[in-house]
């Protein structure tokens, strides 16, 4: 067995999964399936510009996704940003799942309350897909919209300083 507080495989059997399912599971794991699904659903993975949470990030990657397949005048590149994407998107959704039954069975009690990580975990799936995305737009503006090449790179500046988060940042001068 892992010592306390470390990750544990030998919490994954099938008993432990049934219990889950019968309401003889310990009481934690009901609360860590709540405090999850209202993590997913309300608690920040970005700050910056505004709190968006997992939930929040699958829906505005899903309407960009749109959007910039829409934007491609080339329906070679149609086809791949939607594609490409699709597979995000699935593998996004099928993470959440995976992270729970994690969080379940393979963290401590106090970890597994406290969604250990939760950010940093879950943020893994996301930073991918917004840079994915985000390239994506750019390749296509560049590309087919080359009449605006400095509006397109003036708005990424811009774009650039919005997400910055300039509070976090700490410059010391060096005498």
């Amino acid at each position: 067995n892992a010592p306390a507080g470390q990750f544990d495989s030998s919490r994954f059997s099938i008993e432990n999964i049934l219990a889950i399912f019968n309401g003889s599971a310990p009481e934690y794991r009901y609360t860590t399936i709540n405090t999850f699904l209202d993590a997913i659903i309300n608690q920040p993975i970005i700050y910056k510009p505004i709190n968006i949470s997992y939930l929040g990030i699958l829906i505005i990657f899903s309407v960009l996704l749109i959007v910039c397949s829409k934007l491609s005048k080339i329906e070679e590149t149609r086809i791949r940003i939607l594609v490409v994407g699709g597979i995000f998107e699935v593998a996004a959704i099928i993470y959440i799942p995976v992270m729970l039954v994690l969080y379940l069975f393979g963290f401590s009690q106090g970890e597994a309350l406290g969604l250990a990580s939760y950010k940093r975990y879950m943020g893994a799936m996301l930073y991918p897909m917004l840079l994915f995305i985000m390239v994506s737009i750019l390749n296509v503006l560049l590309r087919e919209y080359s009449k605006y090449k400095t509006r397109i790179w003036l708005g990424c500046i811009v774009s650039l300083f919005l997400l910055i988060p300039f509070s976090n940042l700490k410059i010391e001068l060096m005498i």
